[in-house]
């Protein structure tokens, strides 16, 4: 028997409500969900009863005892004063309280395997929640928008696809509205509190939308500054270099990212550097996100459901990197029918699979791409032996019941690249991502949500000098995170936010290792780090007037170093006097940070609103280029120790976004600055290879980064697209470097405009362009020549002095639906040419080669002869015509 003496308000904190949002562990989530798997009450369980003026509550008493049932009543609703005469024999529960209870004005439900008896009457607010999801495979939709029929209520679904809606007013429908799918409207009669999983399906009038950041205006309202949700679809419009679509380089189109150069990865955010960048894919971290040194990224769109991009209004759930955060879901699987596809282009080959286990309950996913570039690149390189990568995702996906569902995903991607004489195997490079990612989604009623994740995450890389004798450098990072993220709806105004992260971090800088009988060199042995972190955030988002809200946040974080460790000692003139050694036991560094977060925003009517955002930002994870070059090779992460401080920025913002002319066209402006402390340099001429004393070969300095960015959006007609502008300058200023003087970054370009178009021709071809131009990258050339030895030597009397030639590029595509939209056998042709008019983009220029007699550039090695020192030109950009054919079918 079960009896609540006071039943407060579904909308009301309970104590109950509060013990669930302060879990801290999957431990307490996983003995909290068990009551949810007991079974439903038996209605059909058939008494006999036979009662004459018998209080309410002991006749429900009666019920619940000869059933076994759990039936549970507010004592403030039903008093003594209601009484019951009647006579049952052989009757269903059902039957009784369908009969029962319309006579005193109260009516029953089932709420968590109970019956529990309410009063007729409505007590507002009420609350819609459930999950919104793509009714042809089930797929959680991450960003829609849910609204009263009044436009009065709001609710955007969060990365998980849950949504939680206050309403304060009877209603007779809902709105859902997302991108690339049919809105739709949802009946509702509400009584009370109500779960409704909203399933859309796809507009096929517009088969490849290509915005990239706007679902609806309602959502650009909410979301953050300096925040773009990229589309699968849209990438898949997008060529970049090897004619690939490729997720992450589909970046460069949005305002305020630009990369490096063509052929790298590596990117830079609103003047941050590119290892001040973020990068989740399932909530686990990937370090190092390129295949073949930066000619293509590790994430296809095929395998990938959401990329939201913060460029600088980061949540306070997230920390880590300065700059941004790339935060990437995996798909979870077709839950409704099995499904696969296919892709062959010139230089990779994908294949995917998906269906459910149990229909519409369990769901797997896997994607498979391989290269085979090695054919087009043998000739010209005879060398080669073997060249190549992959990348592996799998995910699968149980829902236990419908407040708890269980994810497990996977990714691996790598690279191999060697190079053979006649005789044997001389070496090459190699190395891969691996990432792990165990999550439990859970949500408590219409007000509380909460996600738990356990993840692994690593990267391994290999320097191979000799596979016959074993011969090879290497260096590594692992990563172990357990953390619970926590939302709470409070009310239509007010939402809470708040979890803690617990992770551990093993790094590896570089050691060499040799099976060589013959070696007798002295190689140094550099010790490992052995770091722990623990973080713990709240924010509070809360709509103070119909025109002015706010979001505010806190982040604190406690970065430790273990040992085992050695520390050395250095006198005055960076050289080691001395050691001590750090047990494993033992913490012997700590720093401790607050990292505040601020939103405020403005809405001057339905079509304008003005934002404004601090946020500070702590990174405890450095990453030391050995080169100059925009392509990886031979990084290396550290951690912040007592040497190398961590880094720490102060982001402003101030954004104006309106809708124009008719609907479906925004402008949004962004004004933004930086103020960045403990940067870190190499020195002239570095050693950063297999060297215990590395921070001796390090320059700690600052910056400032500032600028604002220009974007006009078109979603709806034939032609739509996207014209982005944005001026940015980054200058660092550090004592040992330049002579103390400020210098621009060598990834200062200040200015950058991207064009995006697209357009279909009848319901078959869809035919679209981009074309991008920016500044060129900063560079330091030589003031002047001097004779050393009789070989000419450069003298560099000022940092990045010059620039690069202005960088710009046009690409074209074209997409032949070969089949009739809505065919279960789907099959496509894209024809893409990158770099239309083959403009030489330089990538790097060099003072160290001369000319032979025979007109050919080499570098000089005879010491003894003298020749006059040339500058040269590095180009990767080139006319890349490409042919893909993709098939899908179910």
């Amino acid at each position: 028997m079960w009896k609540l003496n006071k039943q407060k308000k579904p909308s009301k904190f309970r104590v109950k409500d509060a013990k669930v949002a302060l879990w801290l562990s999957m431990f307490c989530l996983i003995l909290h969900s068990i009551p949810h798997f007991a079974q439903s009450p038996d209605l059909s369980c058939k008494v006999s009863l036979t009662t004459n003026k018998k209080p309410l509550s002991q006749f429900l008493d009666d019920l619940s005892q000869q059933c076994a049932l759990n039936i549970t009543y507010s004592h403030k609703h039903i008093s003594d004063t209601m009484l019951v005469t009647a006579q049952y024999s052989n009757v269903p529960v059902k039957t009784i309280l369908e009969e029962i209870l319309p006579a005193f004005q109260f009516r029953y439900k089932l709420i968590e395997k109970q019956i529990v008896i309410t009063p007729n009457q409505v007590d507002w607010p009420m609350h819609v929640f459930g999950y919104v999801t793509n009714a042809n495979n089930r797929e959680m939709l991450i960003g829609a928008t849910i609204f009263s029929e009044d436009y009065t209520n709001v609710a955007i679904s969060n990365e998980y696809g849950y949504y939680s809606i206050e309403l304060s007013k009877p209603i007779t429908g809902l709105k859902v509205s997302y991108l690339g799918f049919k809105k739709k409207t949802i009946s509702v009669d509400l009584t009370d509190n109500q779960r409704i999983d909203i399933a859309l399906e796809q507009d096929t009038s517009h088969l490849n939308p290509v915005v990239i950041n706007i679902n609806d205006w309602q959502m650009v309202r909410k979301s953050p500054l300096g925040y773009h949700q990229l589309k699968t679809k849209t990438v898949q419009n997008i060529s970049s270099s090897m004619g690939e679509a490729d997720m992450l380089k589909s970046l460069s189109y949005l305002p305020g990212i630009n990369f490096y150069a063509d052929g790298s990865v590596n990117f830079h955010v609103r003047g941050g550097d590119h290892d001040q960048n973020m990068i989740l894919v399932d909530e686990a971290q990937v370090f190092n996100p390129s295949h073949l040194f930066g000619l293509y990224s590790s994430f296809v769109p095929e395998a990938v459901n959401n990329l939201n991009i913060y460029k600088t209004d980061i949540p306070a759930k997230y920390g880590g990197r300065l700059s941004s955060l790339i935060d990437i879901k995996i798909k979870e699987g077709n839950k409704e029918h099995f499904s696969a596809g296919a892709q062959m282009g010139l230089t990779s080959g994908l294949l995917r699979i998906e269906g459910p286990f149990l229909k519409n309950k369990s769901s797997y996913f896997l994607t498979l791409r391989r290269s085979h570039i090695k054919p087009l690149l043998q000739n010209a390189y005879p060398e080669l032996n073997e060249l190549g990568f992959y990348d592996i995702y799998a995910k699968t996906s149980f829902r236990i019941n419908e407040n708890n569902k269980v994810l497990l995903s996977f990714y691996r991607g790598g690279d191999n690249m060697t190079f053979t004489d006649e005789e044997t195997s001389l070496g090459g490079f190699s190395w891969a991502n691996s990432l792990l990612n165990l999550r439990w989604n859970h949500n408590h009623g219409h007000s509380l949500f909460a996600n738990s994740t356990l993840v692994l995450s690593g990267y391994n890389y290999f320097l191979h000098n000799s596979f016959r004798q074993n011969d090879y450098w290497n260096s590594s990072i692992t990563n172990i995170t357990l953390k619970t993220d926590v939302n709470y709806y409070l009310n239509a105004s007010t939402s809470v936010h708040f979890g803690y992260q617990l992770g551990l971090n093993t790094f590896d800088p570089g050691t060499y290792h040799s099976d060589s009988a013959n070696s007798k060199v002295n190689i140094p042995v550099v010790p490992r780090h052995f770091t722990s972190e623990i973080a713990g955030y709240g924010s509070v988002e809360k709509k103070l007037t119909p025109e002015f809200s706010f979001q505010a946040g806190l982040r604190a974080s406690l970065w430790n170093n273990h040992g085992e460790a050695i520390l050395f000692s250095y006198n005055d003139h960076s050289q080691p006097i001395d050691t001590t050694f750090i047990p494993s036991d033992t913490i012997y560094n700590q720093y401790f940070h607050f990292e505040p977060r601020l939103r405020l925003t403005y809405k001057f009517n339905d079509k304008q609103s003005l934002k404004a955002s601090y946020t500070k930002t702590v990174q405890y994870l450095q990453l030391l280029p050995t080169t100059n070059s925009g392509f990886t090779a031979l990084d290396q992460w550290l951690p912040a120790n007592h040497y190398i401080r961590p880094q720490i920025a102060h982001n402003f913002t101030i954004g104006y976004l309106q809708e124009i002319i008719k609907p479906g066209v925004f402008v949004t402006t962004e004004v933004f600055g930086r103020l960045l402390r403990n940067q870190i340099e190499i020195i002239y001429n570095a050693n950063t290879i297999l060297n215990p004393h590395i921070e001796q070969e390090l320059s700690f300095g600052r910056a400032r980064a500032y600028g604002f960015e220009f974007q006009i959006n078109k979603e709806i007609g034939n032609l739509t697209g996207w014209i982005n502008y944005t001026y940015t300058r980054v200058l660092k200023e550090f004592a040992t470097l330049n002579n103390g003087r400020q210098y621009p970054a060598n990834y200062d370009k200040p200015h950058d405009m991207a064009v995006l178009l697209n357009y279909p021709v009848g319901n078959r071809v869809t035919l679209h362009a981009n074309w991008a131009i920016s500044s060129g990258a900063a560079f330091s050339e030589p003031g002047s020549f001097m004779y050393y030895r009789s070989k000419q030597v450069p003298i560099y009397s000022e940092k990045n002095n010059r620039r690069f030639p202005t960088y710009h590029r046009l690409d074209v595509a074209a997409l032949f639906r070969l089949n009739k939209p809505g065919n279960a056998f789907d099959h496509q042709i894209k024809l893409a040419i990158y770099n239309v008019y083959a403009r030489k983009n330089t990538i790097s220029i060099n003072f160290n080669k001369t000319i032979d007699d025979n007109g050919d550039i080499f570098i000089p090695n005879n010491e003894l002869e003298m020749r006059e020192l040339i500058t040269t030109q590095t180009f990767v950009s080139a006319f890349f015509p490409s042919l893909t054919y993709v098939v899908n079918f179910r």
